[in-house]
């Protein structure tokens, strides 16, 4: 098998990885608890899935972008659950915030 490895020494890389390190070094500075951070980061990451899906659906839907691989109805409706299902799970995140 051939190896996959991934380039740590991009300076992209690098720019957030010291990006992130900031964060996280001034979150605990600031006095706001680690997971109260943790928790705030994996409710910002349930408000992007949405996003992140409509756009999958947007993009694979377009026939002239896909070809013969654009969804058929069958993969618009499972597609469709899953977009409910992140919203909803979104709408759990946002709320759990607030608590």
């Amino acid at each position: 098998m051939g190896e996959n490895k991934k380039n740590t020494k991009t300076t992209t890389y690098r720019i957030i990885l010291l990006v992130l390190t900031v964060i996280s070094v001034l979150g605990t500075a600031f006095g706001f608890k680690p997971v109260f951070v943790l928790m705030l980061s994996q409710a910002c990451i349930a408000i992007v899935l949405p996003i992140t899906i409509a756009s999958i659906i947007y993009l694979t839907c377009k026939k002239e972008l896909m070809n013969d691989h654009a969804n058929r109805l069958y993969d618009n409706v499972l597609l469709s659950l899953i977009m409910l299902f992140s919203v909803y799970i979104s709408s759990l995140g946002i709320r759990g915030l607030g608590d």
